[in-house]
């Protein structure tokens, strides 16, 4: 559908906001994001206070056997996880390294 109204959207861009920002969507970079420890929600909060499109974010207090949280408890620290499109990046365990891995400013 987006390919059928590209030429409208060029010509007109301002009738096709919706359009355009469905089309930025696709342009980005998809993050997975997941923290785990007693600590996953409050980290999660304040991750979610920055802009970052294009996420899927989890997190999880205990053990957990969804796929994307599989075998990243520690119950001794806090780990956040960061993966681009299917490619994880080293555990880390402060929200402000994990921006940095994202690149976002915080």
């Amino acid at each position: 559908m987006l390919l059928n109204i590209q030429e409208k959207v060029i010509q007109n861009g301002s009738s096709y906001s919706n359009w355009l920002q469905l089309m930025s969507l696709f342009d980005g970079d998809y993050h997975e994001i997941t923290i785990s420890d007693k600590n996953a929600f409050t980290k999660i909060k304040e991750i979610n206070q920055h802009s970052i499109p294009n996420k899927l974010i989890a997190g999880s207090t205990n053990k957990s056997m969804i796929p994307l949280m599989e075998g990243r408890f520690n119950k001794n620290e806090t780990l956040i996880y960061i993966c681009v499109d299917g490619a994880c990046k080293l555990p880390v365990s402060s929200t402000q390294k994990a921006l940095n891995q994202l690149k976002i400013e915080y």
